[in-house]
């Protein structure tokens, strides 16, 4: 009985360590799988030099089409080295659609095929339930080498995004503030020249006039209807509006001076200034 008992035990020892070394196995294989997507992934975004039948044959090996419409999503990660869309490849196979991602430092990027019945309008449904932060997608594209340069306009609806949200923007999408983020110096300049006197207020006194002064313009101007939205008195708009134009040195009457204080709002939302 007792040298059955040892057989038994050193049975269950070896199957333990075969379990084990089956679920090592599997787990390397996995790493290494991955390792080469994101290996042929980065063939497409980033290697523009390279010959295109090198490129459809990185894009079969992903079953990603050689035509046919694409999407290029980066995606802001909250924490350094973690998935910002954790999931999101299962998430979007499940749905019966092929992509390919890679991990960075700050971003998670992936290249999306489309198809008919899932369009951006699901993939950015799809994507939003999973982001950690902010993420951008590129306009929609039909070759696989086009993936390069919709990496740049992906990154730049990522970057057009409210800093510390968790939304979504496409490229076509806000012309703007993509015009704006592509050149963050002089969008950090231009913010600073003309609503300066507000962002030095002290306390959250700048903060509160630059979101009643949003709030004002995308109400077309009218105190009313951003007291409401607000749910302040319309006085209340109307002093803080009126503070605004004498520290900015902007008359909101005047189209010119609306659209400047428009354009330093939006380079100060971007830049996370206020």
């Amino acid at each position: 009985m007792i040298a059955a008992a040892d057989i038994w035990a050193v049975t269950d020892e070896l199957s333990a360590q075969v379990t084990e070394a089956y679920g090592s196995t599997l787990a390397a294989r996995a790493r290494r799988d991955g390792q080469m997507r994101a290996t042929l992934l980065s063939s497409l975004l980033d290697d523009p030099g390279a010959g295109s039948e090198q490129l459809w044959e990185a894009a079969s090996v992903l079953s990603l089409p050689r035509n046919g419409e694409l999407v290029l999503v980066v995606a802001e990660g909250g924490t350094p080295g973690q998935e910002a869309l954790p999931g999101v490849e299962e998430a979007l196979r499940r749905r019966d659609v092929s992509s390919v991602w890679r991990l960075g430092h700050d971003y998670q990027e992936g290249l999306v095929a489309l198809r008919p019945g899932f369009g951006v309008e699901q993939l950015t449904t799809a994507v939003s339930g999973l982001a950690q932060g902010r993420v951008g997608l590129s306009s929609v594209f039909q070759r696989v080498d086009h993936a390069h340069a919709s990496r740049r306009e992906a990154r730049l609806a990522c970057a057009v995004v409210t800093p510390h949200t968790h939304d979504i923007a496409t490229y076509d999408q806000r012309p703007l503030a993509v015009l704006l983020a592509s050149t963050p110096d002089s969008a950090d300049e231009f913010a600073r020249r003309v609503l300066g006197p507000v962002l030095d207020l002290p306390g959250e006194d700048g903060a509160v006039l630059l979101r009643t002064a949003r709030v004002w313009l995308d109400a077309a101007g009218s105190s009313s209807i951003a007291a409401d939205r607000m749910f302040l008195h319309r006085n209340t708009v109307r002093y803080r509006t009126r503070r605004l134009q004498e520290l900015t040195g902007r008359d909101l009457a005047r189209p010119v001076d609306a659209a400047e204080l428009h354009v330093a709002l939006e380079c100060a939302r971007i830049l996370a200034l206020g």
